[in-house]
């Protein structure tokens, strides 16, 4: 049992919590081959824990009834310097409507689960009935499906438009790379020429990436082409992340380009069009004063602002 502490956090500090007892347990309702690592927390009792990474800062942590200080997140280690799992994110209304007969919580942590898509992540099941049913579903084996961005034909229900005055040749922008906390990925453009956008007019081109939301797709892991690929599902927040636009030549023409201002692009300014879909607008631009720029646009209506502007 060598991953027996937790390492959570929440907005009131981080905390290093040992596993209850030393044996893996199993979890009556659920298949006697799964066993588990067990955290027994009790509401409303107050706990010592440690504070930092390695256990030498005594402190204490009381979860109240209510869950208003549940952990934001949790990841699961030796308890020093050896293996640990990736970082789990806990939501507090999902857990709250999780409760079980007996008036229990139960929580699973599921590192590197593997579903029928072949999309990884770290799992959080808040009952029994969802564990099972994603043991049901855990497909570690493949054969795995290898549709990409750049296979996408239409605009899907997020849709990412580079628009440049400075470069014309689309080439140099063929991948887009997106990365944040503990994130990094690779995605070629959709198909290989500029588009046109409806309710844009027509002399405008882009080069798009058309996203599927909660559809899979395989991207490059990270800015290396070369480094292998793996499978992601998008959601509205999966692009929402420091962006930079690049050639197939890892070590040629990106934009932007080292010194320049990032590209930020926020989930809280993302506009939902009428059919319901999203489009951001990458706007590459040289300001007045000769600077190369760039700006991000959210929305048909706000791309047509500007060129009216202009």
């Amino acid at each position: 049992m060598t991953l027996n502490h937790m390492w959570a956090w929440n907005s009131d500090g981080s905390y290093r919590i040992q596993a209850s007892g030393d044996e893996l347990v199993t979890v009556e309702g659920i298949d006697e081959s799964y066993k588990f690592v067990p955290f027994y927390i009790t509401l409303d009792h107050e706990y010592k824990v440690q504070t930092d990474w390695k256990g030498t800062t005594e402190g204490t942590l009381t979860l109240d009834g209510t869950f208003e200080n549940l952990f934001d997140g949790a990841l699961f280690y030796t308890g020093g310097d050896g293996a640990q799992t990736g970082n789990f994110t806990l939501d507090k209304d999902d857990i709250e409507v999780s409760i079980d007969a007996e008036g229990n919580y139960n929580i699973f942590f599921w590192p590197n689960y593997i579903d029928a898509d072949g999309v990884t992540e770290n799992l959080v099941l808040n009952s029994i009935e969802s564990f099972n049913a994603a043991a049901e579903a855990y497909s570690p084996e493949g054969p795995f499906n290898t549709n990409t961005i750049h296979d996408e034909t239409e605009p899907g229900d997020f849709n990412v438009y580079f628009y440049g005055n400075i470069s014309p040749n689309r080439t140099d922008y063929e991948y887009l790379y997106a990365y944040g906390t503990n994130f990094t990925m690779t995605i070629q453009q959709s198909g290989n020429d500029f588009v046109t956008v409806d309710g844009i007019a027509e002399t405008e081109k882009f080069i798009p990436w058309y996203i599927n939301l909660g559809k899979a797709y395989s991207v490059y892991n990270e800015w290396d082409l070369t480094k292998g690929t793996r499978r992601i599902r998008f959601t509205t927040d999966t692009l929402c992340k420091t962006l930079m636009f690049r050639d197939s030549n890892v070590n040629g023409f990106k934009v932007p380009g080292d010194g320049s201002a990032p590209i930020n692009v926020s989930a809280d300014s993302l506009v939902q069009e009428e059919d319901g879909t999203y489009n951001v607008f990458i706007r590459e631009y040289t300001s007045p004063s000769g600077v190369w720029e760039h700006e991000v646009i959210y929305g048909i209506d706000a791309f047509n602002a500007f060129l009216a502007g202009n």
